[in-house]
C-alpha cells in the first residue's frame, strides 16, 4: 500500500511539473493588471537636505 501511495505521489508531481513547464505564463501575466502607481523613493541625502544638514541627535547626559 505504501508503494502504491508513493507511486501515485510521484506521478502527480510529474504531471504538475509537465503541466507547469508547458503552460504559457506570458498570457497569464498580460491578463492581470499591474498597478503602475508607485511611491517615489527618497534618498537619505534628500531627507537631510530637506530637514537640515545634520542628523538628529538626542542629549544623553548622566541623570544622576
Amino acid at each position: 500500500m505504501r508503494k502504491l501511495i508513493s507511486l501515485f505521489g510521484i506521478v502527480l508531481i510529474a504531471a504538475i511539473a509537465i503541466a507547469w513547464s508547458t503552460s504559457d505564463r506570458t498570457a497569464v501575466a498580460s491578463r492581470t493588471e499591474i498597478p503602475t502607481t508607485t511611491s517615489a523613493a527618497m534618498s537619505p541625502h534628500e531627507i537631510m537636505l530637506n530637514q537640515s544638514n545634520g542628523l538628529p541627535v538626542d542629549y544623553w547626559a548622566d541623570p544622576f
